[in-house]
């Protein structure tokens, strides 16, 4: 199999030469985007101060509210999953999404040369600084096998 596969293996070797995989795991820190989502949107601040106004508020507007709250944070998230792949991309030579999973609202591996390294941890840095309310875990640097291309299914003949 290798040797009927060599020229594959071969290119796909060279092509990962030199460079590691680092993967980002991001979520939130949940205060940090209530408090962001409810300054951004006067809406959800306005049921806020109605309810605390109310005592508390009714069951129906708890439910309501928390709808609301619960619909803006996953905005949120997605909005923020697409952040953290646009800011770090730039810094990497390739980009793979990993599965989905609870407790992160990304999970992404980049291919960076080893000697670009030292400016894809910049740049995730720079993210944390600029988006405090992302938690980001990395993982790296790593083999690269989120970028292993193991050929065709089928065995060679």
């Amino acid at each position: 199999m290798l040797g009927e596969r060599a020229d594959h293996y071969t290119e796909r070797l060279s092509a990962l030469d030199g460079r590691v995989e680092y993967n980002v795991k991001a979520s939130h820190n949940e205060q940090a985007v209530l408090h962001q989502v409810l300054a951004e949107n006067p809406e959800l601040r306005a049921m806020v101060e109605a309810n605390q106004r109310q005592g508390g508020g009714s069951h129906e507007q708890k439910l309501k509210l928390g709808e609301a709250v619960t619909s803006a944070v996953r905005a949120r998230e997605t909005s923020d999953a697409v952040e953290v792949r646009r800011a770090l991309e730039p810094a990497a030579e390739a980009v793979a999404e990993g599965p989905e999973g609870t407790g992160w609202l990304a999970n992404v591996s980049f291919l960076v040369s080893r000697k670009a390294a030292d400016g894809f941890v910049a740049a995730v840095e720079e993210l944390k600084s600029t988006q405090p309310h992302l938690d980001l875990k990395v993982h790296g640097p790593l083999p690269p096998y989120s970028f292993v291309d193991p050929g065709p299914a089928n065995p060679p003949a």
